[in-house]
């Protein structure tokens, strides 16, 4: 039994999806490096399962959404090149944080 639990949208445009992704089991772990986003959608704080998130290298990213303060089963955060995004106050809601890179 295969269970999909991990999802990498690296080195792919990623734009313009309004939702979530509806089908399988709920993600764990979520790449979105290189992605050249600007902005994230906010429903990334809707996916409750996630426990690591990697945003590395999307230099024009403008902003982190205010809504991942809501993961509270994030346990790693990397946020590495992103130029100089606004850090939402929020993120100090992240409970079982373990690593967080702002690199």
């Amino acid at each position: 039994m295969c269970a999909f639990n991990t999802s990498s949208i690296a080195a792919t445009p990623f734009s313009g999806v309004s939702q979530p992704p509806g089908w399988g089991p709920p993600l764990q772990r979520l790449e979105l490096s290189e992605t050249q986003s600007s902005v994230l959608p906010e429903w990334l704080g809707e996916m409750q399962a996630l426990e690591s998130l990697r945003m590395g290298d999307n230099p024009g990213l403008q902003a982190i959404p205010a809504s991942l303060g809501a993961l509270r089963n994030l346990r790693r955060l990397y946020l590495g090149g992103q130029g100089e995004p606004f850090v939402p106050a929020e993120l100090g809601h992240l409970a079982r944080l373990e690593e967080l890179s702002l690199v």
